[in-house]
């Protein structure tokens, strides 16, 4: 028998399209002084805002002399501020990539492998149930996934609480 023919209509509900919200990314407004000014004083001698020159006298510095320990300086480059480690030995500009640093990696992984235990050497106790008051019949412990017996079972529990 139809719906229709009774007077009934089938009831539809309109699932709610759920809304996305994209969150705005990350903006990176620092500016190379102002994260000198967040450094640590003791970091600030080593660190500049601009490329030392360690050939002249510069009139900027107290004394005219350029400080020859400074380690890196901050350069806003295409809106990222980069942090340039320097050698003072070379006076000439060379940008040195990872690639350069390190050969081909011959076989394996690209990445780190972290040490894990393997699954099976994991040692899971038996899991206690307790239905309240309708647990007359029902079983006491759960030993599905278990690996250790009823005993270590319980000296684990006892030593360190439930979980």
């Amino acid at each position: 028998l139809p719906l229709e023919k009774i007077g009934l209509t089938k009831k539809t509900s309109s699932r709610p399209i759920p809304k996305l919200d994209y969150k705005n990314a990350i903006v990176d407004d620092a500016t190379p002084s102002t994260i000198l000014d967040e450094v640590d004083p003791s970091l600030q001698e080593k660190l500049s805002s601009r490329v030392p020159d360690f050939r002249g006298l510069l009139s900027s510095t107290a004394d005219g002399v350029e400080p020859r320990n400074h380690l890196a300086f901050l350069d806003n480059r295409d809106g990222a501020v980069c942090l340039n480690v320097i050698n003072p030995n070379g006076m000439d500009s060379k940008a040195i990539t990872v690639g350069q640093l390190m050969e081909k990696l011959s076989e394996g992984t690209p990445g780190l492998c972290a040490p894990q235990e393997h699954k099976s050497n994991i040692q899971v106790p038996i899991s206690y149930t307790s239905y309240g008051p309708f647990s007359s019949f029902a079983p006491q412990f759960d030993s599905t996934w278990a690996t250790l017996c009823e005993r270590d079972s319980r000296l684990l529990l006892n030593a360190y609480g439930d979980k």
